[in-house]
C-alpha cells in the first residue's frame, strides 16, 4: 500500500471538490464530481 505523504495530504485538504447528484427518468442515480461548482 502506497504512503501519503504530507504534501498530498495538503492537496487532499485543500480541495473543494463537491458532488452533483441527479435522478434519471427511470429512476437511477446520476453522481458525478464536480470542482468549484455548488458552493
Amino acid at each position: 500500500m502506497g504512503v501519503i505523504t504530507s504534501d498530498m495530504r495538503a492537496i487532499i485538504q485543500a480541495a473543494h471538490l463537491c458532488f452533483a447528484a441527479t435522478v434519471t427518468l427511470d429512476g437511477r442515480p446520476n453522481l458525478s464530481p464536480n470542482r468549484g461548482g455548488a458552493r
